[in-house]
């Protein structure tokens, strides 16, 4: 490869915007634009035997606890759908009786045989979501029209500390 064409190529750490991961006074991140990012795994409910009260009544819910999250943080939804049961499966089949009925032994066999065939087919998932949300410190300066964010700029702990309690209370309310 060409020396100048090299030296231009940026590393991958380069082109990710995480600065920093910490884990006190709660796991987040510091981007490298400056501003902080939290999340937290919310558990699905399943709405197919839902009537149209506990619709609403949910509606109303998820409305009330996007509406509480303060102005100037960005909320972002992450949804992911995997179909890797293979740990649960093994966990079953070592959990099985080596010294039980053949009837049984038989039984377990095809069932766990059916859950491969259904993880493997995807017919078989589990959902993920997350919610994250992103705070720019008020001290950070975003960027004009027509100038680039700049990256690393100071903050004083005291300023730090304070998007740091906002994001907490935020992702608390949810």
């Amino acid at each position: 490869m060409n020396k100048s064409l090299k030296s231009q190529e940026a590393s991958l750490a380069e082109e990710l915007p995480f600065w920093e991961f910490q884990n006190l006074p709660y796991p987040h991140v510091i981007l490298t634009d400056g501003s902080i990012s939290a999340g937290l795994r919310v558990g699905q409910v399943d709405i197919e035997c839902f009537d149209a009260g506990q619709v609403n009544a949910l509606t109303d819910m998820l409305r009330s606890a996007m509406n509480s999250v303060a102005e100037g943080i960005k909320m972002q939804w992450h949804l992911t759908i995997d179909s890797d049961f293979q740990e649960m499966i093994l966990a079953h089949e070592n959990g099985v009786c080596a010294h039980g009925k053949e009837l049984l032994s038989e039984l377990e066999t095809l069932r766990t045989g059916r859950f491969r065939n259904q993880m493997t087919d995807g017919t078989l998932y589990r959902p993920k979501l997350s919610i994250y949300l992103n705070i720019l410190p008020p001290a950070v300066k975003k960027p004009g029209l027509f100038s680039s964010q700049s990256e690393f700029q100071q903050l004083s702990r005291v300023q730090m500390e304070d998007a740091l309690s906002e994001l907490k209370e935020n992702l608390d309310s949810l």
